[in-house]
């Protein structure tokens, strides 16, 4: 559960499209940090496995 959830119902029910902006970025934000963890993920097992294995690398 984000930490937009109470806004968000709150926006819901007033009816305040403007409300949920800051939801809608919040999402994008979450969205974002779990792209760049897989990225970061990524490129680090990419880079241990380039420092194990050197004559791999191509």
């Amino acid at each position: 559960m984000g930490a937009f959830t109470l806004f968000a119902d709150e926006a819901e029910e007033l009816g305040n499209p403007m409300a949920q902006v800051g939801v809608a970025a919040a999402a994008g934000a979450d969205a974002v940090d779990q792209i760049n963890a897989d990225l970061i993920a990524e490129e680090t097992r990419q880079a241990v496995a380039a420092r194990r294995n050197p004559d791999d690398v191509g």
